[in-house]
């Protein structure tokens, strides 16, 4: 490939970046968290620690959601990963300022998670340029797996 194709190439590719950013048409992945977890887990948790669970981890909301599922421990689980994935994804892990309360998991009409953040998590976010989530949770066995990614428009 000669030098002036290449430098034509790469000419047109900034000349789309710049069209696509300008109609807030691009984004750019911020944070990206993955976490796994063991179902049986979180029902012993559930178990041992009853009111913990309502105070720390998980919002009224989200105890109300786990309870009208088949399996509520399993919709907990996912959620729990849900959250440690978010965390991993602002980059600050359990340490870092985020709370886990702070992090809650919604369901959309569709069915699909949805991730509302509240008050110091939602600064660190923000702070960080994460202007919108993606997550996913899935099941299988005893295992309950999320992956949360935090982007951001380019300016």
């Amino acid at each position: 490939m000669s030098p002036t194709y290449q430098c034509s190439i790469r000419l047109l590719f900034l000349q789309y970046v710049s069209a696509f950013s300008a109609l807030g048409l691009l984004s750019m992945i911020i944070g990206i968290g993955t976490d796994l977890v063991c179902i049986s887990r979180i029902r012993r948790l559930i178990g041992r620690f009853p009111d913990r669970i309502g105070t720390k981890i998980f919002t009224p909301a989200e105890l109300m959601a786990g309870q009208n599922r088949p399996d509520p421990a399993a919709a907990l689980a996912g959620r729990f990963a849900a959250k440690e994935a978010v965390l991993k994804a602002l980059g600050t892990g359990w340490s870092g300022g985020a709370r886990f309360i702070e992090i809650e998991i919604t369901t959309g009409p569709d069915r699909r998670p949805i991730l509302l953040l509240h008050g110091k998590t939602a600064q660190i976010a923000r702070a960080r340029g994460i202007e919108w989530w993606h997550i996913s949770i899935a099941h299988e066995g005893d295992m309950a797996l999320a992956v949360a990614v935090g982007e951001s428009m380019v300016h």
